[in-house]
């Protein structure tokens, strides 16, 4: 039985060493130097009206696994509502960057756009810096919304 369990260890280390390689060795790169937070903003915040679950999964950070978690459960039961359904049928999002701020690891972007429900709002959106990548901070990513 430790013979088994030795080799599946040894097995999935070679596994994520030939990923890690794979990975590494080019391909178009989309680190923070080319992909602006503001842009990301724009990403994040079209892909919740069109329902694109997996967009905003993926460029929001929550500082625990915890959190992350439940942001995801929610966004999914959210996303399969029929209200959500109703209101987002037929509206495409279309937010633009009004200004940005950069500061190291920390970016605040204000976004304006039309709402699903047809009113005109501005953000102003939080995003950090995680590992290269910039991501909405899910703990603080709508710190304002003006009417």
């Amino acid at each position: 039985m430790n013979f088994f369990r030795q080799i599946s260890s040894t097995c999935c280390l070679a596994v994520v060493a030939l990923v890690a390689a794979v990975a590494s060795c080019g391909g178009e790169s989309t680190s923070a130097e080319t992909v602006k937070p503001g842009d990301v903003a724009v990403q994040l915040f079209n892909a919740i009206t069109s329902g694109d679950v997996q967009v905003v999964k993926d460029n929001i950070h929550f500082d625990s696994q915890v959190e992350k978690d439940v942001f995801d459960e929610y966004l999914d039961m959210a996303v399969a509502s029929q209200d959500y359904k109703e209101r987002t049928a037929g509206y495409t999002a279309n937010y633009e960057i009004v200004s940005d701020t950069i500061t190291a690891d920390t970016a605040f972007v204000k976004l304006k756009g039309m709402t699903a429900l047809g009113k005109m709002t501005t953000f102003n959106v939080r995003l950090v810096r995680i590992e290269g990548d910039w991501k909405v901070d899910g703990s603080q990513a709508v710190l304002h919304r003006e009417k």
